[in-house]
């Protein structure tokens, strides 16, 4: 008994049994390592979900009154009750003065093609 628990082919199988075991427990720790980043991938999607929930029962409470059907509206497409005029105010470009800005690298590179003014 003595000499076959000390045999070669003991220690060879034994080293197989315990790579094995090894190369099994490595892949445990791969997936719990993956689960645990899904985890938190999940928590924070399930997070951000939860925000969405709040903001859309607060806006469709906000539209269960006529006032704040109204407000969305005027918001959202700028219309105007009867008798209501609206004021439409554009700014002037024409006399805007573009200036031209040139970052060094640009100003070197106009500078030595002879563009610089």
């Amino acid at each position: 008994m003595r000499r076959w628990l000390y045999s070669k082919t003991t220690f060879v199988i034994l080293a197989i049994a315990i790579v094995v075991a090894g190369i099994q427990v490595w892949d445990m720790y791969q997936k719990a390592r993956l689960t645990k980043t899904q985890l938190a991938q999940t928590e924070e999607a399930y997070k951000k979900l939860q925000e969405r929930e709040a903001f859309l029962s607060e806006e469709t409470r906000g539209l269960s009154t006529e006032a704040g059907v109204e407000a969305k509206l005027r918001a959202r497409f700028g219309v105007a009750k009867e008798g209501e005029e609206i004021v439409v105010i554009l700014e002037d470009t024409e006399n805007d003065e573009s200036v031209e800005t040139f970052s060094w690298w640009q100003r070197v590179w106009r500078w030595m093609r002879g563009d610089e003014e």
